[in-house]
Order: structure tokens, then C-alpha cells, then sequence
């Protein structure tokens, strides 16, 4: 059976319709004697992954040997990444499954068809890149205009319509209801006392909830209180600004006030939190066309008590800070409960629903770090044998890799062998290729190879954590056990915690609940 694929991201009046792709397909089909044929639409997808329901579903069809060949309308209704596309004719080519196009005249399994395929899967990205690349000077000419530049109005504000020289642009507009939130949050945080915790705390027992209807976190309180878009557009916060390192756009005697601040910038793509991410320097500084919330001065006042609060807590939530780091469940709500410092130093676990939620989400206590390691610590060289524990340390130390490090690494030279089979394809399509396709190619090339670069450095990276490690085991005395976990070397307590401790639930200080891997 064949497989016929199509796809459309967008109805236009520009682009093929499903049906037309379809019909297209369809006497290609005819033409090959291939009467047996099963139809994979997707509408409404883009083609920048291949995360998409119906290439899914074709895939898994291709993998158990139901379809010898996938017909589609043009190479790139497939995919528009080289990469993506270069891969899977690989893997598909390995199990005799070939790609035929109706309009583009490729067959992957003819002579000269990989190179076909790549050529134009490599003008498909080229094309796409070119039109994110509008899109973004789009969303900057917008956001220096002091227009919207897209997604959701932030909270206090809402999505307004607005036409300026006949063409439509979006500003925001303020939701009064919203908008008191924001101002009585600002409010709260410059109490004396006053933290993202408390304000999360106050919120719950007045009822206040997200546009959503649900409970406020931290992560977004912390976020409001540092939106500039809140602000207006003065000196003060101009030249706050300037001090960080933000581009401006705007002349001083434009900030007289009366109007918002724009605040934007790229966002770094390889960042889980990529709008959080950004430095100063990649961000720009425009005015807005909407009204500010919070005064200049009260803005500026929550700035500098956020620095101030985060330059003297203690760092929170990183594996250092426990050696039960990631084996810790709240007892009453199932959430993982992680490390937080308070101004004095002492180091807590605390359940995430606590912390990150409102104080109503969980009630379950906290317990300082030290005591509960102390507990967990004694009745885990209660529960197992000196022999049992020996034995772990000496099976580390035969392996070259533990399992996740073995994940990470194979993970790594499979990205090497990608990106090595890329760089080879895209050297055999210069062969070939106009002078312009020549160049773009080209810069995918030295791309690639700055990839490939760092792929091999954190090959390095992992190989010299394992010795380094390994090392450290090597060198203890493991008739020593109980020295091993009263010691001062960290990294080796919390190695040997993982393996013989598979999750501890924190009920309380007299109930606690330990599952052993063994």
C-alpha cells in the first residue's frame, strides 16, 4: 500500500487546497500502477517539526511495514526543515520506503533523487526562514510603533483593535478589574514584610484568582511585579533602564509620562523559559500607545527590593542544596518538595504546592534539610548491609556511564551522526546547486559545523564528569561506610543516595516514608 500525504498550514487563496493535493496524488498514484492507497491529511499544521496527528500516524504505519511508499504534492508538505526531511528519507530508505512528489518530479529511490530531495528541502527551509525572518521584522516594527507586538494581553490589560494611516494594529487596553490586582500587588510587596509568598497568600484568602480562574503562582506574581509594561514612560524609568543595558529607541524628551513602556526582544529559542531569559543588552526600549498601571516611582521601589531579595537569600532549588534532591514527595498532595532558604541561612524542604501556589493549595509542614538527611541517612545504613552497599559502589565503578549519563551520551552521538550525514548531504547538493542555493547552503554548512563543535565539547564535558567521578569512588574506603555519609564529599552522598533510595514521601517529622531500590 502507499501512502499519500498532504498538508496545508493556512487556508489561503495562494496555496493548494487538501483537495487539489489530494486529487494531484491521486494520478500520480495512477501513473505507478499503484492502486492501493491510504490518505494522511494534515490541516492547520506547519511544517517546522514533525510532531503533526497525521504524519504520526503515517510514520507508525511506515515503521510496522504497512505502506512501501509515501507520495506527497511537493517535498516540502513533508517538511521544511533540511534536517528533519534529510533524516527521515535515511531511515525510511533503510526499510525500503522511498518519497515520490507529484509537483517537484522526486523519487528518492531513483539515481540522483536523495540529491533532488535535498536540494529542494533546502530552498523549502531556506523559504521558510525568510518568512520568519518578516514576521520578526514585523513584530519589531510594530513594537516600535508602540503597538502590541502579539500573543495574550498581559494581565491587567486587554486586546484592543485600532486603525492608525488605514492600516489595523492592536493595542492594549486597561481592564479596570484587572488592573486594581495589579496595583494592590504592587501595593503589598512594598509592605513592610511584604513577599511574593504573602502577596500568594493574601490572594487566596480574598478570593482573588487568575483571568483563568485559578490560583496564582509565584512564577507569575514574580513576573508581574517586573513587567515594565506596567510602567509609564518617565526619565526615571528611562534611565533605569539605560543603566541595565537595554537599546533604546526613544529620545529622553519623549518620556514625559502620559504613556507605557515597551519592552522587547528575541527570544532565545535553546531557553526553557525563553522570555525570562533574554539579557538586557537584546532587549529594546520603546513607548507604548496604552495607559500605565503603576507609577514610576512605586515600579522602580519593587525593582530594587526584588535585587535586594535576591542578593541576599540563599540559592534555592539546585541539586546542591540537598543530597535527597529529586526523591522527596509531600505526604499530603503527591508534589515534589524542594530546597528553600530563608534570610538566615537555614535551608528548608519545602512541597512545591506550598511554595509555588497559594497558601490553601497544600498544608503540609516543611523540615530543615539537615534533619531530615540526618533521618533518612540513619535508617538507610539500617536497612541495608555493608555487603549491599559495597556492591553498588563497586558496580559504578565498572560501568563507564551511569544509565542517565549512558541516556545523554548516546543521545549526543546520534545528534553527531545527524548532523555529520547533514553536512555531507548539503556538501553533495552544492554539486549541483545555482549560485544562490550555493550560498545558503553554504551558511547551513558552517552552521551545522559550529554544531558539530559543541555536540563533541559536551561529549568531552560527559566523558571528564564519569572520570572525575569515578575517580572520587576509587579513592574512598568502603569499609567505611558510615564515614561515606557523614563525610564532606557531597557529590558522592548524593550519587549513593540515588541508588539506594527510590522516593522518600514526607508525611511529617514522625512520619516519613522511605521506598528502597533494593
Amino acid at each position: 500500500m502507499v501512502a499519500i500525504y498532504v498538508r496545508q498550514s493556512l487556508d489561503k487563496k495562494d496555496s493548494l487546497s487538501i483537495d487539489s493535493q489530494i486529487e494531484d496524488c491521486i494520478t500520480l498514484c495512477k501513473r505507478n500502477s499503484w492502486n492501493a492507497y491510504k490518505v494522511y491529511r494534515d490541516k492547520g499544521w506547519s511544517a517546522k517539526n514533525l510532531d503533526r496527528p497525521s504524519f504520526q500516524q503515517m510514520n507508525e504505519d511506515v515503521l510496522n511495514g504497512k505502506i512501501e511508499a509515501v507520495v506527497c504534492y511537493k517535498i516540502d508538505r513533508i517538511s521544511r526543515s533540511i534536517r528533519d526531511l534529510v533524516n527521515l528519507i535515511e531511515d525510511y530508505n533503510e526499510i525500503g520506503v522511498h518519497f515520490v512528489s507529484y509537483s517537484d518530479n522526486i523519487n528518492t529511490a531513483a539515481p540522483g533523487g536523495m540529491m533532488l530531495a535535498t536540494l529542494f528541502g533546502s530552498l523549502a527551509q531556506m523559504e521558510r526562514e525568510a518568512i520568519i525572518a518578516r514576521v520578526t521584522d514585523n513584530y519589531y516594527y510594530r513594537c516600535e510603533q508602540g503597538f502590541w507586538g502579539g500573543g495574550p494581553a498581559p494581565y491587567g490589560y486587554r486586546l484592543k483593535k485600532v486603525v492608525v494611516n488605514g492600516q489595523k494594529h492592536t493595542v492594549l487596553d486597561q481592564d479596570p478589574a484587572e488592573a486594581a490586582v495589579v496595583r494592590q500587588f504592587f501595593d503589598w510587596y512594598l509592605e513592610p514584610g511584604g513577599t511574593v509568598y504573602k502577596i500568594l497568600q493574601r490572594a487566596a484568602d480574598q478570593n482573588i484568582l487568575t483571568r483563568k480562574g485559578k490560583s496564582w503562582t509565584s512564577r507569575v506574581v514574580s513576573d508581574i511585579l517586573s513587567k515594565p509594561v506596567y510602567a509609564p514612560n518617565t526619565m526615571d524609568i528611562y534611565n533605569y533602564y539605560a543603566s541595565q543595558g537595554v537599546k533604546l529607541r526613544i529620545a529622553p524628551e519623549q518620556c514625559d509620562g502620559t504613556q507605557s513602556v515597551n519592552l522587547f526582544g528575541k527570544r532565545d529559542r535553546g531557553s526553557k523559559h525563553p522570555k525570562r531569559s533574554r539579557p538586557a543588552s537584546e532587549m529594546t526600549f520603546a513607548i507604548a500607545r496604552h495607559q500605565p498601571i503603576i507609577d514610576s516611582d512605586q515600579f522602580l521601589r519593587v525593582q530594587f527590593k526584588k535585587k535586594a531579595t535576591l542578593a541576599t537569600t540563599p540559592r534555592s532549588g539546585t541539586s546542591r542544596n540537598t543530597i535527597l534532591s529529586g526523591l522527596v514527595r509531600c505526604g499530603s498532595c503527591g508534589r515534589p518538595m524542594s530546597p528553600s532558604g530563608n534570610n538566615c541561612g537555614v535551608r528548608y524542604l519545602i512541597c512545591s504546592g506550598r511554595r509555588n501556589y497559594a497558601a490553601g493549595t497544600c498544608s503540609s509542614p516543611s523540615i530543615q534539610v539537615h534533619k531530615l538527611e540526618d533521618i533518612v541517612l540513619a535508617h538507610t545504613l539500617n536497612h541495608y548491609s555493608s555487603n549491599q552497599i559495597i556492591q553498588i559502589l563497586e558496580k559504578y565503578k565498572d560501568h563507564a556511564l551511569s544509565p542517565q549519563e549512558s541516556i545523554r551520551m548516546n543521545t549526543l552521538k546520534q545528534e553527531l551522526a545527524k548532523t555529520e550525514d547533514e553536512i555531507s548531504s548539503l556538501i553533495d547538493a552544492c554539486l549541483v546547486s545555482n549560485p544562490t542555493a550555493i550560498s545558503y547552503l553554504n551558511n547551513r554548512i558552517e552552521k551545522l559545523d559550529e554544531e558539530k563543535k559543541k555536540i563533541i565539547e559536551k561529549i568531552a564535558e560527559l566523558k571528564n564528569s564519569k572520570n572525575d567521578l569515578q575517580e572520587l569512588l576509587q579513592n574512598i574506603d568502603i569499609e567505611q561506610l558510615p564515614e561515606i555519609f557523614t563525610g564532606d564529599d557531597f557529590d558522592l552522598k548524593k550519587y549513593v543516595c540515588s541508588q539506594l533510595i527510590r522516593k522518600i514521601t514526607f508525611y511529617n517529622q514522625e512520619h516519613i516514608k522511605i521506598e528502597y531500590t533494593v
